[in-house]
């Protein structure tokens, strides 16, 4: 049975609202992935992705870190967002 958006929402499923970029507010989802030193989370967005391209996602090194400290990384599918650790912010 398909998930609605509203159990989306409702449940913060993360791969399904990143799958789903007409439920984002903006033309980019933040996204956050825990450190394992107890600092800050890393920070992302998503790019609503274009058809037929690769997911972009462009990692910021801190919360509030210099724009020219970010990195671009291309993923084909949302589950390997999921399992490189990031989860909706």
């Amino acid at each position: 049975m398909a998930i609605t958006d509203n159990e989306v929402i409702a449940t913060r499923n993360d791969a399904e609202m990143m799958s789903r970029p007409h439920l984002w507010q903006t033309r980019a989802l933040p996204l956050k992935r825990p450190r394992h030193d107890g600092q800050l989370p890393e920070t992302a967005v998503l790019l609503r992705p274009e058809d037929g391209q690769p997911l972009q996602l462009i990692e910021n090194d801190t919360l509030f870190g210099p724009l020219g400290d970010t990195k671009l990384c291309l993923f084909q599918r949302v589950d390997q967002i999921v399992a490189a650790g990031w989860m909706v912010d």
